[in-house]
C-alpha cells in the first residue's frame, strides 16, 4: 500500500451491450466525471463534467475516475459483466458512473436499474 501498489477490482452485470462504450480494440472504457451528493436522507449520489456541475453542488463535486473493461455479454437477457477499476473511492462513484454512461447496474434500482427475479446461478 505505501508504494501504491494495491488497487480495488470490482464486478458488474450492467443493462445493456457494454462493449458500445468501449474502445473497440481494448473493449475499455473510462468515466472522468465529479461525484456528488444530492441527498443526504436518500443516500443519492449523481456525477458530472466538472463544467457541468449544478451550481448548488459545485462546492461538494469530487473528482472521480474509474475504468471499465468489457468481459462478457448476454444477447438474451440483453446484460453485460464488466470489471470496474476505481481510481478514486468515492461513494457510489461506479453505480453514478455506470449510470452516466447508460450501463447501469442490473438490480440498482436506485440507479436505473431494474429488479429481476432470476436467482440462477447463471443469470448472466
Amino acid at each position: 500500500m505505501l508504494n501504491n501498489q494495491v488497487s480495488k477490482v470490482y464486478y458488474a452485470r450492467v443493462l445493456g451491450d457494454f462493449r458500445k462504450v468501449c474502445d473497440a480494440e481494448k473493449l475499455e472504457a473510462e468515466c472522468d466525471k465529479h461525484v456528488y451528493c444530492i441527498s443526504n436522507v436518500e443516500a443519492m449520489w449523481n456525477c458530472a463534467d466538472k463544467d457541468s456541475i449544478p451550481f448548488d453542488y459545485k462546492h461538494k463535486a469530487k473528482e472521480a475516475s474509474t475504468r471499465f473493461k468489457f468481459k462478457a455479454y448476454n444477447e438474451e437477457k440483453n446484460q453485460s459483466i464488466i470489471k470496474c477499476y476505481p481510481k478514486t473511492g468515492r461513494t457510489h462513484q461506479i453505480r453514478v458512473h455506470l449510470k452516466s454512461l447508460g450501463y447501469p447496474i442490473a438490480n440498482d434500482q436506485m440507479y436505473g436499474g431494474t429488479i429481476a427475479n432470476d436467482d440462477s446461478p447463471d443469470a448472466v
